[in-house]
């Protein structure tokens, strides 16, 4: 079970923001995965992510070693964790982020704790970072762009 929400907060320093978290994950013991959202094109691009990362560790075709690692990997449709860091990941500076928490309860309850602001508006389809996945808008019909996304995601699991 996963909860995937959205929230705002400035992040000043990726290193602290990461022991930010990694505290509140062990004082509420959940794994939770927190990724740029400027780089998630939608909801349904992070459910699936999740299902695929799930399906991965089920079938012990996983390449990371955490369920947050292995979503972001397919997030970014990448097979290498570094490349996956550095396109989803946290970076200095930005402030809409898209959260996975393993666990069922109350989101509200991870935000509360690390002190940021809930905005699911953060997962709304934005297609401004299509580039960073080294897709060419031109000629992709509006709406179209998830299915492109999908694909590469769907391209990454092959070589596993």
């Amino acid at each position: 079970m996963a909860v995937i929400f959205g929230a705002r907060h400035l992040v000043a320093s990726v290193d602290d923001e990461l022991d930010r978290i990694s505290s509140a994950s062990e004082s509420l013991d959940v794994e939770i995965q927190v990724l740029d959202a400027h780089m998630v094109f939608d909801r349904e691009h992070i459910e699936v992510a999740l299902e695929k990362s799930e399906r991965a560790f089920a079938q012990g075709r996983n390449i990371a070693k955490t369920r947050g690692t292995e979503l972001m990997l397919y997030a970014g449709a990448e097979r290498q964790i570094s490349k996956a860091l550095k396109k989803m990941g946290l970076k200095e500076g930005m402030e809409e982020l898209a959260i996975i928490a393993f666990w069922d309860q109350e989101p509200n309850i991870i935000l509360d704790k690390l002190g940021w602001t809930r905005d699911d508006a953060v997962l709304q389809p934005d297609p401004s970072n299509a580039i960073e996945y080294g897709i060419d808008l031109d000629g992709i019909p509006p709406g179209k762009l998830i299915d492109h996304i999908l694909e590469m995601m769907a391209l990454s699991e092959l070589d596993r």
